[in-house]
């Protein structure tokens, strides 16, 4: 048995089909839109490569070989399959969805969307359920596919290949507790700087775009406290001294519920924009675009 190109082998094949089909050379020269010689020398090919005459002429037309006939319902069964596979349009039904999305965030994230991402979920997707982790390297988690989505702070454009929809812009306040010090001044550079501050780094390093900005006029701080997260934070500068820098909304969550005050930071902070990043090859699937959708109606919904 002689082998073949692969490339030629799927053209030899539908041209074996057809042949079975129409049990003529012509007619299947016509169906595969080429001459009559060229389909000639096709069943040529395919009689050396399968070592089978597979079409006999009997009396004014062809008939199959025992083989071919095997061959033929096979090459049927395969089309029927293949057609069904190229005519189904992707759906998704999030009432009736089953179904689980990998998502990629931070702390913040979690506290302010994901509430209002799980409230729709609850009414509109019952069957769909998130699991969560953290947004370290989420970007190369994306390219293998280990998550669906990351929802994360986006300064720069992603790496080829990721797609980015911003969702809400956040900006800088300072917090501290209700009656600190700093409450019955005006808050200047200067006061700000030499307070004692709590620093959230989730990577357990110092510094930060607080302490570029400082470092620009000639002032440092003192970090006295670094934590990874900052659900910390309130808790801390409600019972301490302590000054912290924090996005207003949850500076502004914590403050309904502790003895906190929030006043307009003092720095010319650059704020950042909360951003869903995926995967290109995701672009047309119906649920992540359902899910792109529910994470933007949810945040559209924060006060």
């Amino acid at each position: 048995m002689h082998l073949m190109n692969p490339m030629h082998d799927t053209a030899s094949l539908m041209a074996l089909d057809a042949l079975l089909e129409t049990r003529s050379v012509t007619l299947a020269a016509k169906r595969m839109g080429v001459s009559q010689s060229a389909m000639s020398h096709t069943l040529a090919r395919l009689r050396v490569r399968f070592d089978d005459l597979l079409l006999v002429r009997s009396g004014r037309g062809l008939v199959p070989t025992a083989r071919a006939e095997v061959m033929g319902r096979h090459l049927r069964a395969a089309a029927s399959e293949l057609a069904a596979a190229v005519s189904v349009e992707p759906v998704f039904e999030p009432l009736n969805a089953r179904r689980v999305f990998r998502v990629a965030t931070t702390d913040l994230v979690e506290m302010l969307l994901l509430p209002r991402v799980l409230a729709i979920l609850e009414r509109e997707a019952p069957g769909v359920d998130l699991h969560v982790r953290s947004q370290a390297d989420a970007e190369p988690a994306l390219h293998s596919g280990e998550i669906d989505v990351s929802i994360q702070p986006v300064r720069d454009q992603p790496s080829a290949g990721l797609r980015a929809r911003a969702l809400f812009h956040e900006k800088f306040v300072c917090v501290m507790r209700r009656g600190h010090p700093l409450c019955d001044t005006r808050l200047t550079a200067e006061r700000f700087a030499v307070a004692r501050h709590v620093l959230v780094a989730p990577r357990g390093r110092p510094g930060g775009v607080v302490d570029d900005v400082l470092a620009a006029r000639g002032l440092t701080r003192r970090t006295v406290v670094l934590v990874p997260s900052f659900l910390a934070v309130p808790h801390l500068l409600a019972e301490t001294d302590l000054v912290a820098t924090l996005a207003e909304r949850v500076a502004r969550a914590f403050a309904d519920r502790l003895p906190l005050h929030v006043v307009p930071h003092p720095l010319k902070l650059p704020g950042f924009t909360i951003s869903t990043i995926w995967h290109e090859r995701a672009d047309a699937d119906p649920g992540h675009v359902w899910l792109r959708q529910t994470l933007t109606r949810a945040a559209t919904a924060l006060p």
